[in-house]
């Protein structure tokens, strides 16, 4: 965070001007060089007395009346407006010496980078600094800053991960994937961008989203526009992004702890079984791959969920050392309809 962007926010902070999510900025900034600086060193800093000396005249050439006939009350506003502002820096005696003493300070601080990284089998959510909420699905990578900037709101993901976006018109939010960026203002969606997979999925359940490819021989090179009830699916193969309606709910559920499932091949649905799971498959019929299933789990164990495909189609499994052999039932198969 610059000099002139935390000069900005503390006045409106001072002042009660700040917007929950500046407000959370500040506060977030201050608490973390407090933490780092709870002690004043004079061998770094200089004399206490000094440098609070030297802060007091930055603070108050800038809230200085601009004239001599100002009134007296608008005078004594300014002087306490002051004295407000020395208690708040010297109450983070660092944060001053570093915004306003320390010559190099701009170019020392940065923003740290924060790393989720979500094993298979599990799931989990976390809440940002502006307050968005975002919930990673297994085998997911999540890069975020500890704090945002006041012009843009950027994250990036590897896997799957379902954002609730807190509105900003100045700070638009943008999820950053190998092939897509998809930008908001403020809404619900979700993404679906797994390495070593063909597609790169954005199903958007409210508000409204604008997707940007990255790779330079895609199809399209303009912001495609994402409406509520929508998907929009890009072929890593074929660098092609299209557009269709679907129920939001197939591609959102595993949030709430439930697999989902319509007509579904059985190769899609073990891919996702696998990252749930923590188990890898094997099939040793081809035929089965293309068998359909329209179900829905709710935190079964693996050997249910397989027995319950089982029923539904004409196979057999073995469950060994972590990897699930799934083969041809002959005998059974000319009793099932198979879609």
């Amino acid at each position: 965070m610059d000099k002139q962007r935390v000069e900005s926010l503390i006045e409106k902070y001072i002042n009660s001007a700040c917007s929950a999510e500046e407000e959370q900025i500040i506060e977030n900034f201050l608490d973390q060089v407090q933490a780092k600086n709870k002690n004043w060193d004079t061998s770094l800093f200089g004399p206490e007395d000094s440098v609070k000396e030297k802060i007091y005249q930055s603070i108050l050439q800038k809230i200085q009346p601009p004239t001599a006939n100002h009134k007296k009350q608008v005078l004594q506003w300014h002087m306490i407006k002051v004295a407000a502002t020395i208690a708040l820096m010297l109450a983070f005696g660092f944060a001053a010496y570093w915004l306003f003493v320390h010559p190099k300070g701009e170019k020392e601080y940065h923003v740290q980078t924060l790393t989720v990284s979500v094993p298979f089998g599990e799931t989990t959510s976390l809440k940002l600094c502006d307050g968005t909420k975002v919930t990673l699905n297994a085998g997911s990578h999540f890069l975020y800053p500890e704090s945002f900037n006041s012009t843009s709101r950027e994250v990036n993901l590897e896997g799957e991960a379902y954002f609730e976006v807190v509105h900003s018109d100045k700070a638009p939010f943008v999820v950053k994937t190998n092939e897509l960026d998809i930008i908001v203002l403020g809404t619900a969606f979700n993404v679906c961008s797994y390495p070593g997979e063909n597609i790169v999925e954005t199903t958007l359940v409210k508000g409204k989203v604008s997707l940007r490819v990255n790779h330079n021989n895609a199809t399209t090179n303009n912001d495609i526009i994402l409406k509520p009830g929508q998907r929009a699916v890009y072929s890593k193969n074929a660098n092609t992004l299209h557009i269709e309606r679907v129920n939001t709910r197939l591609f959102t559920s595993w949030k709430d702890g439930l697999l989902v499932f319509s007509d579904t091949p059985l190769t899609d649905l073990t891919q996702r079984l696998h990252r749930w799971y923590d188990v890898g498959f094997v099939f040793l019929n081809d035929e089965i791959k293309t068998y359909l299933y329209t179900v829905t789990f709710e935190n079964e164990p693996l050997p249910d969920v397989l027995n319950i495909l089982a029923e539904m189609t004409p196979i057999t499994y073995t469950i060994n050392s972590g990897i699930v052999t799934i083969n041809l039932d002959i005998e059974r198969k000319n009793k099932f309809k198979i879609k």
